[in-house]
């Protein structure tokens, strides 16, 4: 506990410390019913930093020289990254320069050892430890190269990645569960010192394909065939769930958000994101509270014959230190198809005014002898005296 306290007192020494680890637990599923969903992917991942930098506006880097400031670039090229990504693309940006606004170095976490960083002690799983394999994300950045006086500033990265398949929710949840993960990084001062960094995972809602017998996440009161929920466009659909409840979330940190997005292709990897549909082409819908569970989908903003897969994320950015963050994520993903249905038929195709009783699937509006429903399902109209019976319409 002093070594961790002694993290926070260096982080406060000076106004410009940054100090983060972000611990992400992810988590995807695909509803096939209002009870049943399959584990699809999921990943955990770390992620820790020491220092940081802002890149500013500037379309002449990266540069292979120094660039003074101009219309193009405002501020010039003012570092020299001699080692490291500038930009987070992937691809090394060693000997370029680039326009940065200001650079927050490493002061704590030695930068250049992803060797040294490891994963000491956690939860009781199946995972084991101590545990490496941490990628190097630290930069090494001259600043400000437009003044008489140039600095060298290290900034401290590493990042982790365990990725799992589709078949591979059982691995998931036996290799990292809730409670908390102490990592170990060399320190600045000394690299061959280490440090502790305690870090926590806290509960989040889970699926049916969690666990046999575990109800979790599951979509409630909707109509389902084939894998896919059906809808009428014509009318409110109202999608209710559960499963994100005060057990599982909060209201401080996480936040869940809804979308309707192109169908899944049937062939062939996907090349590009799926564009969202509903309720805007490009963002979508926050809920209110992540305690919301149930909302409705407005008539006509789909028509008959239309496809589409539903998406309700729940996403977290919960504080467990002032240096220590869960970003944990679930996707809910459902299949979704809009079809003809008797309420939207009858409420578009009897006249205004019907009464109630008439409207029933086992009334008989137009007196021919047959039930409103059977002649929905013959696509007959309702409304007209002079439709024929279904058995006439068959022969």
């Amino acid at each position: 506990m002093k070594t961790t306290l002694s993290l926070l007192a260096l982080l406060t020494l000076s106004s410009q410390a940054f100090l983060e680890v972000r611990l992400g637990n992810v988590k995807n599923y695909l509803m096939s019913s209002s009870t049943k969903a399959q584990y699809t992917s999921g990943f955990f991942s770390v992620i820790i930093q020491d220092g940081t930098w802002f890149l500013s506006p500037c379309a002449q880097h990266p540069s292979p020289f120094i660039v003074i400031p101009n219309q193009l670039c405002p501020l010039g090229t003012t570092a020299f990254i001699w080692r490291g990504d500038a930009d987070r693309d992937g691809n090394r940006d060693d000997g370029s320069y680039w326009s940065i606004s200001s650079v927050i170095e490493a002061r704590t976490i030695a930068p250049f050892l992803a060797d040294k960083v490891f994963l000491v002690a956690a939860p009781p799983t199946t995972f084991r430890r101590p545990a490496g394999n941490f990628t190097d994300q630290s930069i090494g950045i001259y600043y400000n190269v437009l003044t008489p006086i140039v600095r060298e500033y290290p900034i401290t990265a590493y990042s982790y990645v365990k990725e799992y398949g589709f078949n591979e929710e059982k691995k998931h949840q036996a290799d990292f569960i809730p409670g908390t993960y102490t990592y170990t990084v060399p320190a600045l001062v000394d690299p061959k010192r280490f440090l502790p960094i305690r870090t926590q995972i806290f509960a989040a809602p889970e699926s049916t394909a969690h666990a046999v017998g575990n109800v979790g996440f599951s979509i409630t009161g909707t109509r389902w065939s084939n894998g896919s929920m059906e809808m009428d466009p014509r009318i409110v659909t109202r999608v209710t769930w559960r499963g994100i409840d005060r057990t599982n979330t909060t209201f401080a940190s996480d936040k869940v958000f809804f979308s309707m997005f192109e169908a899944f292709p049937t062939t062939g990897d996907m090349v590009e994101p799926p564009r969202i549909l509903y309720p805007t082409p490009d963002l979508p819908y926050e809920l209110d509270s992540p305690l919301q569970n149930a909302l409705n989908i407005i008539p006509f903003a789909f028509k008959k014959g239309d496809r589409a897969v539903a998406r309700l994320k729940w996403d977290r950015r919960l504080a467990g230190t002032p240096i220590a963050f869960d970003q944990s994520e679930r996707t809910f993903e459902w299949r979704c198809r809009f079809v003809d249905s008797y309420e939207g038929h009858s409420f578009y195709e009897l006249p205004v005014g019907t009464i109630e009783s008439l409207r029933l699937p086992n009334a008989d509006y137009d007196l021919d002898g047959v039930s409103n429903f059977v002649e929905f399902a013959f696509s007959q109209d309702d409304g007209d005296d002079l439709s024929t019976t279904a058995e006439n319409l068959a022969d």
